[in-house]
């Protein structure tokens, strides 16, 4: 009874610019993460579940890996060495998150292990992208499986290119993760 958890929260104002509400339709499904890239963020099972999705045939996608760190060199190779350098763009640190959010299908959290509570978890959910992240870290104290984003084993290559490749041709399961992730962070958040 003595003990009160504090999660993080986000500034909802800084993210309200461009209306994310407004995604157009594509020819293909943008799966994006943003984080440092180093080792403990998953990366390379997320590259690694990328190859498994286009060796599938799961739906044409395009990838975006933002950010960088000491295996951004690393990571790019993988890219090409797994056939993926037309699917996969590096576009470094980007200037507005908002922007990021508003440009992507599916937000993803690979990180291989624990973390406190990724903030980019409340931000993507805050302008409804349908989340997949890991279960490490608070990953399940703010997503409610199913209901409002899908958790993943860290580190399944499988679960993971399952998980996308099910929220990739499914637009309409995409856009209910999604409002229901903005409600969980408008109310919880």
């Amino acid at each position: 009874d003595d003990i009160v958890v504090a999660h993080n929260s986000i500034d909802p104002l800084s993210l309200l610019s461009p209306d994310v509400s407004r995604r157009t339709p594509r020819d293909s499904v943008v799966i994006a993460t943003a984080c440092r890239h180093a080792h403990e963020k998953g990366l390379i099972p997320f590259v690694e579940a990328l190859a498994e999705l286009k060796t599938l045939a799961a739906g044409r996608f395009r990838a975006v890996i933002a950010g960088d760190g000491p295996l951004r060199k690393d990571i790019e190779r993988m890219v090409v060495s797994a056939g993926l350098r037309d699917d996969v763009e590096f576009p470094g640190w980007v200037p507005s998150m908002p922007q990021f959010y508003a440009d992507c299908d599916i937000f993803v959290v690979p990180s291989t292990s624990s973390e406190g509570l990724p903030g980019t978890i409340l931000e993507a959910m805050f302008c409804k992208c349908a989340v997949v992240a890991s279960d490490v870290g608070g990953a399940r104290e703010v997503i409610q499986p199913g209901i409002d984003g899908i958790v993943v084993p860290p580190g399944d290559v499988h679960a993971l290119s399952s998980a996308l490749g099910g929220l990739g041709g499914d637009a309409g399961l995409r856009k209910r993760l999604g409002e229901a992730g903005r409600g969980r962070i408008e109310t919880s958040f």
